[in-house]
């Protein structure tokens, strides 16, 4: 088991290239994923949202 756990770490070199690549201004991709997250209300308000529809009452009115 300790094997398949060493097998997830991310090497330092890997982990810096995909920070430079979240944190490029430049970066389209990364650009149009934070207006999409903006659009939504940001971080906060998805997380609330989501915290929100997983509340047994909210999912039994789902089914319903």
């Amino acid at each position: 088991m300790a094997d398949l756990r060493e097998r997830l770490k991310i090497n330092e070199e890997r982990l810096k290239e995909v920070n430079d690549f979240i944190l490029d201004p430049d970066s389209e991709l990364i650009n149009r994923l934070l207006e999409i997250v903006e659009q939504y209300g940001g971080p906060e308000e998805i997380n609330r949202k989501a915290n929100e529809a997983r509340k047994l009452e909210n999912l039994l009115t789902r089914l319903k």
